[in-house]
C-alpha cells in the first residue's frame, strides 16, 4: 500500500496524521475495493452497511502514525 505525503506538507516538513485501518473477515468487502482515493466519511459507511447486512464476523484495528515532520 503506497503512503506518501502531498508536496506542500513534505516540503514544509509537517508531520501528516494517517490511520491506517484494517479490517478482517471470511470474505471479501466489496466497498473496500476502490481505484481512487476515497474520503472515510464515503466509504467507512458504506463498509459497515456491507457488513451488517452479510451478518458475518468480522474484525478491525486501527493504528495511527505521523509522516514527515
Amino acid at each position: 500500500i503506497p503512503i506518501g505525503l502531498a508536496a506542500p506538507d513534505k516540503s514544509a516538513g509537517k508531520a501528516v496524521p494517517q490511520i491506517m485501518l484494517v479490517i478482517t473477515g471470511p470474505k471479501d468487502i466489496q466497498a473496500a475495493m476502490f481505484s481512487r482515493p476515497t474520503p472515510a466519511s464515503e466509504l467507512l459507511p458504506k463498509i459497515l452497511q456491507e457488513i451488517e447486512a452479510d451478518g458475518s464476523q468480522f474484525s478491525a484495528t486501527a493504528t495511527y502514525f505521523r509522516l514527515g515532520g
